[in-house]
């Protein structure tokens, strides 16, 4: 339900940018016919029942997704309003509102979630309950009616005429109204239920339940009952002559009484700005026709600015932006080697277009405010000789930035890419040495993680982009450019094979793989993690992991599984307090809190060359401290509820190399 209330409250505040633009537009279309003014309120209530979002590149929506929808799993919560100056005012307030304590088992911005969806939802029914009870006290009043006419009833309890109903809708009107009032009333409520106005104004209400909780629903709401009368006056008066008018304008004096509050029914003669009616109906001319027309291509113009919402690359998810562009993708053949200057490993190339070439570059790992320090969680920035970034906050995040630097006087500038959809961002270093150190003053900051300022980043292995490589150190293998997966078998001793055939007709091969994600006539996509390539000989690794491994905990059931591109992780759901075992012999090398993992275990040893980490997540306590060496089958802690879980349940990640892999096949 909470994600239900995060697309409404996204809808609505979207729709506020319509509003506000018809709004404004109104003030334009005074001569215009005033059914271009419900037009535009039909245009505000598609927006606000339309789930779906259509994207254009002439949308003035500063922001497609105001609230992210993940926003309860973010480790540092943003919203993304597309207004920088309001983004950097409320972010740091957001971020600081809802970073929990050490020991928490529920990130604070859930619980607040769940109450904004209860009150949404309180106030949803309350509006709903009141007109509900409005229209059965009406009908009582009016049980006593008097039938005048198809149609028309008078009764003694109404002091002004309107109409009651949606499937069968009567038109009352109040005892001893003269003949020629009586005309003008019915003339004026026929009209009302020749535009349908009797179901558009329930509809209206409706949408203001809904959205009860944004002003500008109920400013649109009252402005559509303004409009609705005034089209309704004009659709009675247009071929009429000025005698006609001002009679009908006594009429609409003559049953006048003082203004309702807020209601869905009925549609009352007299109640609406009676004295706006009045001159309106006195100064009405027939509009001509070039007005029409610039009116309805006003109307078209609002739709496309403000229905839509800011267009994007629909070729690459939003997640997965960066890897579209950035370096991990890989087509490989073997006839073209290419050797990295700093480490002298060779990598194997295939380009179709011959466009690309392998750079070599640095990266940084975040390190905190303590430079010797590695950070566990794997927030690095990779700079490359060709002036292109990379930076990856956390092994639980698909979301890779990217774009071009700078360095002046000893100052390192990230200017973000966005032309793939991602985020705007401008972020700055300070180099020393094999070390870079964060300036907040002029810096936007990342996603996930926000920095302070000195924190620091120190020099690691070397980086390659662009490396359409078979190897890339604990990465994983991604899609370069569409195509077709044409092959996808296990070979014996070797582990998997794949091959793609892309759109330009090029076939690449992928042999030794230790996992895929695809299979045989799948069509794949640029940024699609394929496979994953890890530089141990597959039947060596798989033994290893099948000989060594052993289950942490007494009972094994998945929960959520492994997915490399949403969550690289396997969970395991348990009573709070259940004992939590090592997998396999290995050290640990480090243990803390933080608000995703909640408190957490790293278990790391080497194999071949290659670092072998298991991470636990969400546990309640943890009985090993870092540097302690444990065997397979020891207690490590106890299955908990912390961090950002939403039930009891370990979370258990194999990592080698700092690429996660599905660890489910070896603990089981």
């Amino acid at each position: 339900m909470s994600a239900l209330f995060l697309k409404i409250l996204n809808m609505s505040l979207n729709a506020s940018w319509l509003i506000l633009a018809v709004v404004i537009v109104r003030v334009f279309l005074k001569k215009s016919p005033k059914w271009v003014s419900c037009l535009l309120w039909g245009l505000v209530a598609f927006r606000l029942i339309c789930p779906f979002t259509i994207h254009s590149m002439l949308s003035l929506l500063p922001s497609d997704e105001v609230v992210p929808s993940n926003i309860m799993m973010q480790q540092n919560p943003r919203i993304y309003s597309g207004v920088r100056l309001f983004d950097n005012t409320v972010n740091p307030i957001v971020e600081s509102a809802f970073t929990p304590e050490a020991g928490y088992g529920v990130n604070p911005l859930q619980v607040f979630i769940a109450i904004a969806w209860i009150v949404w939802l309180l106030g949803f029914v309350a509006m709903l309950v009141y007109v509900l009870v409005s229209c059965l006290l009406l009908r009582r009043r009016v049980s006593a009616s008097v039938r005048l006419s198809e149609g028309i009833y008078e009764c003694d309890e109404v002091s002004s005429p309107f109409i009651l109903g949606i499937f069968r809708p009567v038109i009352y009107v109040p005892s001893g109204m003269d003949p020629e009032t009586l005309e003008y009333v019915t003339a004026h409520e026929r009209a009302h239920l020749k535009r349908n106005d009797h179901l558009w104004k329930p509809l209206g209400f409706f949408l203001l339940s809904v959205y009860w909780f944004n002003p500008f629903s109920w400013l649109a709401y009252v402005l559509l009952c303004r409009d609705i009368e005034a089209a309704c006056d004009e659709k009675v008066i247009h071929d009429k002559d000025m005698q006609y008018m001002a009679a009908y304008s006594q009429a609409l004096l003559d049953c006048s009484v003082r203004r309702r509050v807020i209601a869905a029914c009925p549609l009352a003669f007299g109640e609406t700005d009676v004295k706006g009616r009045v001159k309106g109906i006195l100064n009405y001319k027939k509009p001509a026709f070039w007005i029409i027309i610039a009116s309805v291509a006003a109307c078209i113009v609002v739709a496309v600015c403000f229905i839509t919402a800011p267009g994007r690359n629909n070729d690459v998810p939003d997640e997965n932006a960066a890897n579209a562009v950035a370096a991990s993708v890989s087509e490989v053949t073997e006839d073209q080697p290419v050797t990295g200057e700093s480490s002298g490993e060779e990598y194997i190339v295939v380009d179709p277009l011959s466009t690309h070439e392998v750079y070599s570059g640095q990266i940084y790992r975040y390190s905190g405010n303590d430079p010797d320090k590695e950070f566990w969680m794997g927030f690095c920035i990779s700079l490359y000789d060709d002036g292109k970034y990379t930076w990856y906050e956390d092994l639980t995040s698909s979301y890779l930035g990217f774009g071009d630097y700078t360095i002046e006087d000893d100052v390192l500038t990230l200017i973000d890419d966005t032309s793939a959809g991602c985020d705007k961002r401008v972020n700055r270093f300070r180099m020393d040495g094999d070390k870079l150190y964060y300036i907040a003053d002029g810096s936007d900051n990342f996603r996930m993680h926000t920095l302070k300022d000195g924190e620091a980043f120190i020099m690691d292995d070397p980086a390659y982009l662009y490396g359409e490589a078979d190897y890339l150190k604990g990465g994983y293998i991604y899609v370069a450019f569409p195509g077709v997966v044409t092959a996808a078998r296990y070979e014996d001793g070797v582990g998997y094979y794949l091959e793609i055939k892309d759109e330009f007709g090029a076939v690449s091969g992928f042999s030794g793989l230790y996992q895929i994600y695809v299979d045989e006539g799948d069509e794949v996509k640029v940024g699609d993690k394929m496979a994953i390539n890890i530089n141990i000989p597959f039947a060596q690794a798989s033994e290893f992991f099948e000989s060594e491994f052993c289950s942490p905990t007494d009972s094994f059931f998945i929960s959520r599984p492994f997915d490399p591109n949403d969550h690289p992780e396997t969970d395991i759901p348990g009573a709070e307090g259940t004992p939590v075992y090592a997998v396999c012999d290995a050290e640990v090398s480090a243990t803390g809190f933080t608000e995703s993992s909640g408190n957490y275990i790293v278990l790391t040893r080497e194999y071949e060359g290659h670092t072998i980490s298991v991470i636990y997540s969400h546990m309640e306590d943890i009985s090993v401290d870092e540097g302690e060496s444990v065997n397979a089958g020891d207690t490590v802690g106890t299955l908990g509820n912390t961090g950002n879980s939403t039930g009891p349940h370990l979370g258990i990640q194999l990592v080698v190399d700092e690429c996660p892999i599905d660890i489910a096949d070896y603990i089981q």
